[in-house]
């Protein structure tokens, strides 16, 4: 049989071990990234590259211009429910 107590305490402080080595290196990780130069890189760009930039600033406008351009066209008030022949109801 195994003494419960010792199980538990073992795996909480192998728990806790494990838990502190990732926060202290994920800590060091990102204090020193930030604080280590990082080098500048310039990518140039392909014409490919700059259709499609265009094409998403194309679609967020649409994104952005269809519902002002249709918000007239809705009903005064939405129905939230619908009886079992499909009629709206309150």
């Amino acid at each position: 049989m195994y003494d419960l107590r010792k199980v538990c305490n073992f795996h909480t402080s192998y728990f806790i071990l494990h838990t502190s080595y990732f926060i202290l290196h994920t800590s060091y990780f990102i204090l020193h990234t930030h604080l280590m130069p990082q080098p500048k890189i310039k990518i140039e760009l392909e014409p490919i590259d700059y259709i499609i930039e265009v094409l998403g600033v194309i679609g967020i406008l649409v994104l952005i211009t269809l519902p002002v351009y249709f918000i007239d066209q809705l009903p005064d008030t939405v129905p939230s429910h619908f009886d079992g022949s499909g009629q709206p109801n309150d």
